[in-house]
């Protein structure tokens, strides 16, 4: 019976017939995505679970259930708890201003995790990590990310210099660098 669950959460297949399980759509989003959401979306509480109509295109659907979210959420948005969480779904449909939402919300001590619990309180992180081409230094811990540190200063400084050349693409859900032209 466990093995069936963890199956069925994990996307591993149908574990009686050793069959893969229907692709719902919601794979395309890419682990970060998925991760977020069932962070935000949970059975039973305040935000509805994602469930896109299958004749849409899922990365439509994801902008619009995001922009539903936020609205839906009023002032938790400005909720310390909600921010980071909010600002990494914005990131993750193509919005890079959630970026700085994101660092705004750096915590003031390392997050650690106990056996991965609380593994929300690091998704935006590892989200806006595994979204930007950051240097791999950096990019490399995001759970050691801090207010006020050298970090954070580093994340700052890489995003100012280069958030104009940065180009979203749905279908891998990461910002790559436009390449810079030099004109003769």
């Amino acid at each position: 019976m466990l093995k069936t669950v963890l199956s069925a959460l994990l996307g591993r297949g149908n574990s009686r017939e050793g069959t893969p399980e229907p692709d719902d759509g919601l794979k395309r989003l890419g682990y970060q995505r998925r991760r977020l959401l069932s962070c935000v979306a949970r059975p039973g509480g305040s935000v509805p679970e994602f469930a896109p109509p299958t004749d849409e295109d899922i990365f439509v659907a994801y902008r619009i259930y995001i922009a539903q979210v936020t609205d839906s959420l009023g002032d938790y948005v400005d909720d310390p708890g909600w921010r980071p969480l909010i600002a990494a779904l914005r990131l993750l449909a193509g919005d890079i201003d959630a970026a700085d939402a994101i660092i705004d919300a750096l915590p003031v001590e390392p997050i650690v995790l106990d056996h991965g619990a609380g593994y929300c309180l690091v998704a935006p992180y590892d989200a806006l990590a595994s979204a930007l081409p950051l240097p791999e230094d950096l990019k490399k811990h995001p759970r050691v990310w801090t207010r006020g540190s050298i970090a954070e200063k580093r994340l700052r400084d890489w995003l100012a210099g280069c958030r104009e050349r940065l180009v979203w693409d749905d279908a891998t859900a990461a910002y790559s660098l436009e390449a810079v032209s030099h004109s003769p």
